[in-house]
């Protein structure tokens, strides 16, 4: 005569998915002994949802000794998932930095001119919220902020690109964004006239608003030099 049937089933486990189904989940008990039935799991690799960076900064530069000021906004939704994650923000800047100003978890590396910011996540099943479809979801908002000082300009156009990239164990998702900001420039007319208001000579210079010029006299024949006006100043 046969022993009594049993028979078990697999349990879900959120972040985690059935790898192994035992091949005695059901069978017949045995008289003084112990039966394992062991079902095996593992972490999921998780999924990265509306992953996206962006940049703002200021449409018009009008003077190059001012700190322009960017913010980075990064937004993500990662279901399915416990464990680390990584979220990784690097700006590659378009020209050198005489002054950089950001905040915690930021870093300027003068050497490769970027910019980047990083955040650590020890995700739990109890970090996530159910939204509006039902679903658990783990919500990533993060904002950084960036004061600079650009060095030698050689563009009226700055054109600043940031990259983001979302790394779970497995998994990862880029994303980038850029902002245009113009270089406004101003005209310096550097002229030479005679007591009189006569024109000996005369030139104009065009270069970035806020930036230092200096010009110099001139010998002209018959002439001696008798005062000049602003001849250090800025753009």
């Amino acid at each position: 005569m046969g022993g009594t049937e049993y028979t078990t089933e697999a349990k879900e486990f959120f972040g985690y998915h059935l790898t192994e189904m035992p091949k005695n989940y059901k069978d017949v008990y045995v008289a003084d002994t112990e039966i394992l039935v062991e079902y095996i799991y593992e972490l999921n690799d998780g999924e990265i949802t509306n992953n996206k960076v962006t940049k703002e900064g200021p449409e018009i530069i009008s003077d190059v000794n001012d700190v322009t000021e960017y913010v980075f906004t990064y937004d993500g939704t990662v279901k399915d998932y416990i464990g680390k994650a990584t979220l990784t923000i690097t700006d590659t800047l378009p020209y050198k930095l005489y002054y950089a100003n950001y905040g915690d978890g930021c870093d300027y590396d003068f050497e490769n001119n970027t910019f980047t910011c990083s955040v650590e996540y020890d995700i739990t099943e109890e970090d996530y919220e159910v939204n509006e479809d039902g679903e658990k979801v783990f919500n990533i908002h993060e904002e950084f902020y960036l004061g600079v000082k650009y060095g030698e300009l050689d563009s009226d156009i700055i054109t600043n690109t940031v990259e983001s990239k979302l790394e779970l164990r497995k998994v990862y998702e880029d994303s980038e964004s850029s902002v245009d900001s113009k270089v406004l420039k101003g005209d310096l007319v550097v002229s030479y006239v005679d007591e009189e208001g006569n024109a000996l000579d005369s030139y104009t210079i065009t270069d970035y608003a806020g930036l230092y010029y200096e010009t110099e006299e001139k010998e002209f024949e018959g002439y001696t030099f008798k005062s000049s006006t602003n001849n250090t100043d800025g753009f």
